[in-house]
């Protein structure tokens, strides 16, 4: 994760939009694979 000395609430929105996304792939992955 990249952290910016200037954090903005975009930033902050944007990075916990792309975690939530990528936990939500691995999840569906999983749950197809099982």
């Amino acid at each position: 994760m990249t952290r910016a000395l200037h954090s903005e609430e975009g930033s902050a929105v944007a990075e916990f939009v792309m975690v939530s996304a990528l936990l939500t792939v691995l999840t569906l992955t999983v749950i197809q694979l099982g």
